[in-house]
């Protein structure tokens, strides 16, 4: 839903998807988002979809998540993190300005256990079989600690901005889950539906 803001020097803005309306003393003037037609990233078939915004060089990226049925990420009877890739930058030097998971999870296979919570991040590596995400695990949103009780949220984001550097093999995106509960048993599977909203430079290939 749109959000409405009135200030007090009279300015009325209101953000409607690709479009931002600003009026003042009467008058209504719209802007849209340019939407980036190249030097685009890609999402993983299948894991989501992304709106590109901007241009070859600064972007915003909104990948909407579909980590969901044959996508969802499945850990085996005593594995303990798991990721998976959910979008490729293009070759070059990022520089990661901003980085936000605002994100809804459904779990199966958790206990129903006081302890029973696990770990959600996002990082430039895919979280190795242990209870922890760290590190390059973590480096484009920071953990989140969720319940493991059914569904839960995973809101979090990157605290300072960060370079990458993908010239010689891309930089990718991995969604990685990490559950250290020892009574937990048999198969957990981690759905993420939601969006990760990353602005981006992409400052070039050599």
């Amino acid at each position: 839903m749109a959000e409405d803001t009135t200030v007090n020097t009279g300015v009325y803005m209101k953000q409607e998807g690709d479009e931002l309306v600003i009026g003042s003393a009467g008058t209504l003037t719209t802007y849209t988002r340019p939407r980036s037609e190249y030097g685009n990233g890609t999402a993983t078939t299948g894991k989501g979809t992304a709106v590109e915004y901007g241009d070859g060089v600064v972007h915003q990226t909104v990948l909407t998540l579909t980590l969901t049925g044959t996508y969802d990420i499945d850990l085996a009877d005593g594995d303990h993190g798991l990721g998976s890739a959910i979008y490729t930058f293009p070759q070059g030097r990022i520089l990661i300005l901003g980085s936000v998971l605002d994100a809804a999870m459904a779990t199966t296979g958790i206990g129903a256990h006081a302890n029973d919570t696990y770990s959600v991040a996002i990082g430039s590596v895919t979280a190795a079989d242990d209870a922890t995400l760290a590190d390059t695990e973590q480096d484009l949103v920071a953990v989140i600690t969720a319940d493991g009780q059914t569904t839960a949220t995973a809101h979090g984001s990157l605290a300072a901005s960060a370079q990458f550097d993908g010239t010689t093999t891309a930089l990718v995106a991995y969604f990685n889950v990490a559950c250290a509960d020892a009574n937990n048993t048999g198969v957990q599977t981690y759905a993420a539906t939601g969006t990760w909203t990353v602005t981006w430079i992409n400052l070039g290939d050599y």
